[in-house]
């Protein structure tokens, strides 16, 4: 949350985008308002399998957190 102890309004949140293995673009993330949870839309046009790589990036420490998901759109 901004202002906690990993303060939100300092951290980078993105998601690194995947269609059928190409990269298709970059989602910025934005705080949600409830701790840990960030949020972004993104319009998806094609149906196939996706790939959301997202990370959170503290530029003042390094610290850099990352995680992924796949999901088929049909």
């Amino acid at each position: 949350m901004p202002g906690g102890m990993w303060d939100a309004s300092k951290i980078e949140v993105a998601a690194l985008l995947k269609h059928n293995g190409q990269r298709v673009g970059v989602l910025p993330m934005q705080y949600a308002g409830t701790p840990s949870q960030f949020t972004g839309t993104w319009n998806i046009k094609e149906a196939g399998l996706y790939e959301a790589i997202v990370y959170a990036y503290d530029a003042s420490n390094g610290n850099t957190g990352v995680d992924r998901a796949t999901f088929r759109v049909r």
